[in-house]
């Protein structure tokens, strides 16, 4: 019988958490495709997050499992938790029918999805004690704080397997290519008839969580001093209330287009591949950017650590407020949020600028 190791047929993936999360995961996919060419790879992910891995080029199959502990849909508890065990015994049955070799639960911390792994019966099953279920696993991997990247801990569990250094070298997030429908849907907004006509840059002011969102009045300063420069602003989020940030900031500026609540997804995509740079702050926008190569100012709080967390490519600049007190791990931070707050847009604008320059000179 074939080694499961060494030749595998299939290869199943999980990190149930949210879109940045998942988007970082997608980097260990290059890796593996390199080491194993001919094997297929399921990923197993949070509803939320399926269209980063659904039409993905490097994922074969999609499985959904929602999370109690993650679901942040608005919703009683009870709910929540008659999903996840709904949509995990679909996603079970899927799992086995799949014959799964290998699989890695990427996800450091509570909750992973090891349990559903081990009665999956999947004979190789790798991941971070540290999570829970250890037990359950049949290459557990001790979770050592290093100061250093949420991709490279990831990348990490995959030396439990055979494969070669030089494997590890082709890592990178990988998004579905946006499709000329897409780029069609933008430049509708735009106002143009290609990207070739137009030069953008993209605002995103949202974020998962409120606590990080720098303050509208910031927003707006460097909105007309982008302005002063010539260039024209899209402003990109979701939902009622970015809508109505959004609506704030622009109100009075020269030119701007609103796209808030207007794209697609892949429109969305489209919209940062082509941008000339977004601005926003700790959010999925900065790692969307980082997977599409796309210049990238991204203002970061002091509630994490942001060495873990920022978006991974020198094409991305990140604005931290260096208090002593950060990162403080707290996860609503403190009354004075000093450490987003105290963030100017001058230093914003000036680290666009630099990151142009640089990236110039590199070109």
């Amino acid at each position: 019988p074939k080694d499961p190791i060494t030749s595998p047929a299939r290869i199943l993936l999980t990190n149930g958490a949210h879109i940045g999360d998942v988007i970082m995961a997608t980097s260990v996919l290059p890796i593996l495709k390199s080491a194993y060419p001919t094997a297929q790879i399921g990923f197993v992910v949070g509803s939320w997050s399926r269209l980063i891995v659904e039409g993905n080029p490097l994922v074969d199959f999609v499985h959904i499992v929602d999370h109690w502990r993650l679901n942040r849909a608005k919703v009683g508890f009870l709910h929540k938790l008659r999903w996840y065990w709904k949509t995990r015994a679909q996603a079970l049955v899927q799992i086995k029918a799949q014959q799964y070799d290998i699989t890695i639960d990427l996800y450091t911390c509570f909750p992973n999805m090891i349990p559903l792994l081990w009665q999956a019966g999947i004979p190789v099953r790798i991941g971070y004690v540290s999570s829970g279920f250890g037990s359950m696993l049949t290459h557990g991997v001790v979770f050592t704080e290093q100061h250093k990247h949420e991709t490279l801990y990831q990348s990490d569990l995959l030396r439990e397997l055979p494969i070669a250094e030089e494997h590890f070298k082709k890592q990178h997030s990988v998004l579905p290519k946006p499709n000329q429908e897409a780029e069609r849907e933008v430049c509708e907004l735009l106002g143009c008839e290609s990207f070739r006509e137009i030069n953008y840059r993209i605002i995103h002011m949202g974020t998962g969580a409120i606590v990080r969102e720098w303050p509208l009045d910031s927003w707006r300063a460097l909105a007309e001093e982008l302005e002063k420069e010539g260039h024209l602003l899209m402003f990109t989020g979701a939902g009622k209330r970015e809508g109505e940030n959004i609506e704030r900031v622009m109100k009075g500026l020269s030119h701007p287009i609103n796209a808030c609540n207007k794209l697609s997804w892949n429109g969305y995509l489209a919209a940062v591949s082509h941008t000339e740079m977004i601005y926003c702050v700790e959010s999925m926008a900065g790692h969307i950017a980082a997977a599409l190569d796309t210049l990238c100012v991204s203002i970061y709080a002091g509630m994490t650590d942001s060495v873990r967390w920022r978006p991974v490519n020198d094409r991305c600049e990140i604005i931290t407020n260096p208090l002593p007190c950060a990162p403080c791990y707290k996860k609503n931070g403190c009354d004075k949020l000093q450490c987003v707050r105290g963030i100017t847009y001058e230093q914003v604008f000036q680290a666009g600028y630099k990151l142009t320059r640089r990236m110039n000179n590199y070109d």
